[in-house]
């Protein structure tokens, strides 16, 4: 959870270089070009600001990055609720990328493109997953309700992740996600 100006900016600082590999001139290709690193960086950028201002009960900085983040993330089809994911947030492609907001992951987050992390649609409705560091969840990947995974896990492309796996560095692949490969990632 961001709750100084420090931490906001080493969030920042750090997930830049994520998506903008360069300097100022680079950046304003980006922006000129409308870039899908520029927009989806725009995003994460809005993400934490928001997650800075709702730690810090600006409600009104709160609700205006809230609306900012909202907008842009209903343009790229994402939606991340604040405070569900540690540093490090890569996203490598726009489009259906939904995080519960009772979801938890850890720092050096990698999305692909059309993932859901989020609850059964049961009754719970605050079961959802709680993952650990390094993740690197693969296009279409899915995991749904009350779970644990460790930390350096990779979910292949279409995995249905269902259960728990704390072991670490894992590789989970199948429907439902069973794991195929334990060790180095």
């Amino acid at each position: 959870m961001i709750r100084t100006r420090e931490e906001l900016r080493a969030f920042l600082n750090n997930e830049r270089k994520l998506y903008i590999k360069g300097g100022f001139l680079r950046e304003l290709v980006l922006i000129l070009l409308q870039d899908s690193d520029y927009l989806i960086w725009s995003y994460v950028k809005s993400l934490r600001y928001t997650e800075y201002n709702f730690n810090n009960n600006n409600r009104f900085r709160y609700f205006f990055h809230q609306r900012r983040k909202n907008i842009k993330g209903i343009r790229l089809g994402i939606s991340i609720y604040h405070n569900s994911i540690d540093q490090g947030l890569k996203i490598h492609h726009y489009g259906n990328i939904i995080v519960n907001k009772n979801a938890k992951i850890g720092k050096n987050c990698e999305l692909h493109g059309d993932n859901c992390i989020g609850n059964k649609g049961d009754f719970d409705k605050y079961s959802a997953p709680i993952i650990g560091d390094n993740l690197d969840f693969g296009v279409g990947a899915v995991a749904l309700g009350n779970i644990k995974l460790g930390n350096n896990i990779t979910v292949g492309a279409n995995a249905v992740v269902i259960k728990d796996c704390t072991d670490n560095q894992a590789t989970l692949a199948g429907i439902p996600a069973r794991i195929i490969k334990q060790g180095v990632r």
